[in-house]
């Protein structure tokens, strides 16, 4: 929310016409999300419940409401330390013991054929299977082509095994490496964009019998990849929406399209 507007004044949050407004009168005024959610909820009797003062404040309830058992455990976390950095959830202690967990994915290993062009897409932490399929590759003297998409917020922090992605690509190894930095520029691009970009390329990576594996995120990334696989496969190979879906099943049923996401 950026601001709430209204037309007359009033210090707690007033009802106008089933509108209730909570920017306390001052036009134009911004306020946090926390404090304009806490003056509406005050302004339609719910005071006793969000009677906060700071943003420290509201941190400080949700902590106290952690549940281990959904893996929102807050005990580990500090105000200041969520203001300094992201936090990776479930957040242990600074000092503490870091949690692991362990999940089989047989079918999620590079091509068996060490000829086959191999496309991976591993934004973010998705990106570090993929450095083992590099060298995998590269240690079994695979001659298959190998491009990448990654993705992450900004280039500067969060360019994940960049000295080994960079030392692949100056050697040959890897033949492409396409990234997308969502906060570096005004209008975020993401792994799907890159996709899009070189939408030809990749529809002839594929119809020379590449694989086509994805890791990551399972909430939004890797539905908004396998979307924009079947648009470019329609599209760059001539297909309808209906063959097109057919295309990218034939794929999975033949291990070409493997994904491990999370």
């Amino acid at each position: 929310m950026e601001r709430a507007r209204g037309d007359a004044a009033d210090g707690g949050g007033a009802r106008h016409g089933g509108d209730v407004r909570a920017d306390g009168g001052r036009g134009g005024q911004a306020l946090p999300d926390w404090q304009l959610i806490a003056r509406v909820a005050c302004a339609t009797g719910f005071a006793e419940g969000f009677t906060y003062a700071s943003a420290e404040e509201v941190f400080e309830e949700l902590k106290r409401a952690w549940n281990p058992g959904t893996g929102w455990d807050l005990r580990g976390v500090t105000y200041e330390r969520l203001r300094a950095a992201p936090v990776q959830w479930p957040a242990a202690a600074v000092d503490g013991p870091v949690q692991v967990f362990v999940r089989r994915s047989p079918h999620f290993r590079p091509p068996a054929d060490p000829a086959a062009p191999l496309i991976m897409v591993g934004p973010g932490t998705g990106v570090a299977p993929f450095v083992g399929f590099l060298e995998d590759r590269l240690a079994r003297g695979r001659t298959g082509r190998n491009w990448l998409f990654f993705g992450e917020q900004r280039e500067a922090t969060d360019f994940h095994h960049r000295e080994e992605l960079e030392a692949h690509l100056a050697s040959g190894h890897l033949d492409r490496l396409d990234t997308a930095f969502s906060h570096d520029r005004r209008n975020k691009v993401y792994v799907q964009d890159r996709m899009r970009e070189h939408g030809s390329v990749l529809w002839s990576w594929l119809r020379d019998g590449a694989h086509f594996h994805v890791c990551g995120d399972a909430a939004r990334m890797a539905a908004d990849v396998d979307r924009t696989l079947r648009e470019l496969v329609a599209r760059h190979g001539g297909m309808g929406d209906e063959e097109a879906a057919a295309y990218v099943e034939r794929m999975a049923a033949d291990r070409r399209y493997v994904r491990d996401v999370y």
